[in-house]
C-alpha cells in the first residue's frame, strides 16, 4: 500500500506539494547564502586572514557535496522520512554549535557538518518527486524546485547581512538558521511521511529491474553500488558535462566568497546594502533558469550550454577590461558579473540533464555522483583562488574566462 501521505498528496496539486517540501528544498542554499555578509567579520573576530576564513564557506560546499553520496543510498535503504528528518536536526544542532565556536577551525568543522546534513534536504526531496510522479510530470516539477531554490539567495544575503548590522554579531546568523531548522523540522515531521517505493511496500510497475535491484540490501548492493560509481567516472559524457557545470558553479561559488571581501571590506558597503547587490545577481539567475527550459524546446541542450558559454566569456572580458582600466566598485563587479550569471543559469540545468541521461534506472547513484563532484570540484578552485590577497575583480574575472574557454573546448570533442 502506498502511505497514507503519497495518497493524499497524489489528491493534491503540485503547488500543494511544493508548499510541503519548499522549507527542506531551501534549506541547503539558505544555510549557505546567510553566512556571505559575515566572512569579513568572521575573519576579524578570529583575527585571521581572508583566505583562511574562506574555509568555512568553502568546506560547506565540500559537505554539500560529499553528504550527498552517503545520504543518498540511505535514503532508498531506510527511507526517506528518516533521512530528511535526520539531515534537518543535523543542520539545527551544528547552527547551535557554531555560535560557541572558539577558533577558525572549530568553526569550520562545524560547518562542514552542517553542509553534510543540508545534502541530505535536497536528496530526499528529489527522491519524493521520483516516487511520486511518472517521468513525464517530474521534469516540470524539478523545473519549479529550480526556482524555489532561486528564492534563497535571492533573499538569504539580504537577511544575513540585515541581521549583523542589527545584532553587531555573526552569531545571530546561526541562530535564524537553528530556529528554521526547528520551524521546518516540525513542519516534516507532520506532514512528509513514508514515500519509498521500497518502504512503502509499493514497487510501481514500470520500476526497471537494475533500479529495484539498487532498492535492495546486503553486500550485493555495496558491490553494485561501487560497480556504478565505476561505470559512471568512466563515461566521457558524464565527465563532459560534469566539467561544464563545475566551470558554472565555480563562477558562482568564486562570486560568492569574493563579492563579500570587494564590497564590503574594500569599498565598505554595509552588510544588509550588500545583500541588495547580491539579490541582483540571484535576480538573474532565477531568470536564466527559467529561459533556459524554453530554449532547450528549440535547440540542444549542447547548443544551449553553448549558448550560456558565450555570455560568460561576454561578462568575464568585460569585467577584466573593467578592472585593467579604471578603479574597483559596485557596478564594475556586479553588472559583468549579471551577465556571467546570466550564462551560468542558461547552461546548469542543461549540463544536469545531459549527464543524467543515460543513468535512468540508477539516477540515485548518478544525482549523487554528479553533486559531489561538481561541489567539491568547485569548492577546490574557490579554496585556491582565494589563498591570494583579493583586491579586485582580476582573480574572478580570469579565473571564470579560463574555465569558460576550457568547457567549450571540451563541449565540441567528439562523442
Amino acid at each position: 500500500m502506498k502511505s497514507q501521505w503519497m495518497k493524499t498528496l497524489h489528491n493534491q496539486t503540485i503547488t500543494r506539494v511544493l508548499s510541503i517540501l519548499t522549507p527542506s528544498i531551501i534549506l541547503r542554499a539558505l544555510a549557505m547564502d546567510i553566512f556571505i555578509p559575515c566572512l569579513p567579520m568572521v575573519a576579524q573576530f578570529f583575527a585571521v586572514p581572508i583566505s583562511q576564513a574562506q574555509w568555512v564557506l568553502s568546506i560547506y560546499f565540500i559537505g554539500a557535496g560529499l553528504g550527498q553520496l552517503l545520504l543518498g543510498p540511505l535514503s532508498d535503504r531506510y527511507g526517506r522520512r528518516p533521512v530528511i528528518l535526520t539531515s534537518i536536526f543535523i543542520v539545527g544542532l551544528a547552527s547551535v554549535a557554531c555560535t560557541y565556536a572558539k577558533s577558525i577551525a572549530a568553526l569550520t568543522l562545524l560547518r562542514l557538518l552542517q553542509g553534510i546534513g543540508a545534502s541530505g534536504t535536497t536528496v530526499v526531496v528529489v527522491a519524493i518527486i521520483r516516487d511520486l510522479y511518472e517521468d513525464h510530470i517530474t521534469p516540470r516539477v524539478y523545473s519549479h524546485l529550480s526556482a524555489i531554490i532561486g528564492l534563497a539567495p535571492l533573499f538569504a544575503p539580504y537577511i544575513g547581512g540585515s541581521l549583523l548590522v542589527w545584532s553587531g554579531t555573526w552569531h545571530s546568523v546561526f541562530y535564524f538558521v537553528a530556529i528554521y531548522c526547528l520551524l521546518t523540522w516540525l513542519l516534516a515531521f507532520k506532514y512528509i511521511t513514508e514515500t519509498s517505493p521500497k518502504h512503502s511496500k509499493h514497487i510501481p510497475n514500470n520500476l526497471s529491474l537494475e533500479m529495484a535491484a539498487e532498492l535492495g540490501g546486503g553486500s550485493g548492493k555495496i558491490r553494485g553500488t561501487i560497480k556504478n560509481y565505476k561505470r559512471i567516472l568512466r563515461d566521457r559524457e558524464f565527465i563532459k558535462y560534469g566539467f561544464c557545470a563545475v566551470a558554472g558553479l565555480s563562477g558562482l561559488f568564486l562570486f560568492f566568497s569574493i563579492s563579500s571581501v570587494l564590497l564590503i571590506d574594500k569599498l565598505g558597503i554595509s552588510a544588509d546594502k550588500f545583500g541588495v547587490y547580491f539579490g541582483t545577481n540571484s535576480l538573474v539567475y532565477m531568470l536564466a533558469n527559467a529561459l533556459s527550459p524554453k530554449l532547450q524546446k528549440r535547440v540542444s541542450i549542447d547548443r544551449v550550454i553553448e549558448y550560456g558559454i558565450y555570455f560568460v566569456l561576454l561578462g568575464a572580458i568585460a569585467m577584466l577590461i573593467i578592472a585593467l582600466t579604471s578603479d574597483l566598485s559596485a557596478l564594475g563587479l556586479i553588472i559583468p558579473n549579471c551577465i556571467i550569471t546570466l550564462g551560468i543559469g542558461l547552461l546548469y540545468g542543461p549540463c544536469a540533464a545531459g549527464a543524467m541521461k543515460k543513468y535512468k534506472a540508477i539516477a540515485g547513484t548518478a544525482s549523487a555522483i554528479y553533486g559531489a563532484l561538481i561541489y567539491c570540484s568547485s569548492a577546490l578552485v574557490v579554496t585556491i583562488v582565494m589563498q591570494f590577497e583579493i583586491k579586485s575583480t582580476i582573480p574572478l574575472a580570469s579565473t571564470v574566462l579560463i574555465f569558460a574557454l576550457s568547457s567549450y573546448r571540451i563541449l565540441r570533442l567528439p562523442r
